[in-house]
């Protein structure tokens, strides 16, 4: 048996298994890594932090999506993600959206301050 590694373009490899009667291709997402996000989400005019915000976390490298909602100091955190390029969705008010892409290497941690809009926010803090 012959087994091969292919990389493909978003960075994911593509596992190739070659025997005498079959030929089978699996895709091996990375799910787990040593790169992590340490983040705060603060309101942009009075830089209070926001909590039970979501953010929904999602790569390139992966299918699986991660969410976390913000601590009462808007605090959040990721770990254990693999390389690639991210995008984080925080969902916070009725409807409203903050968009953050970028991209980790392995056993990277980044810290982020994301400061968003109040506009149509509730107030769920003191």
């Amino acid at each position: 048996m012959l087994a091969i590694l292919v990389t493909v373009g978003t960075g994911c490899p593509l596992g190739v298994t070659v025997n005498r009667t079959a030929l089978r291709v699996h895709s091996r997402t990375k799910t787990d890594g040593s790169a992590s996000v340490l983040g705060v989400v603060t309101e942009r005019s009075t830089h209070r932090p926001i909590r039970m915000a979501v953010g929904v976390l999602s790569c390139e490298c992966s299918e699986r999506e991660r969410e976390a909602a913000t601590a009462d100091d808007g605090r959040f955190s990721y770990s254990e993600l693999p390389p690639g390029r991210y995008e984080l969705r925080v969902l916070y008010g009725p409807g409203r959206e903050y968009v953050r892409r970028f991209t980790l290497e392995d056993g990277e941690q980044l810290e982020m301050r994301l400061s968003i809009p109040s506009w149509g926010m509730p107030r769920l803090g003191p």
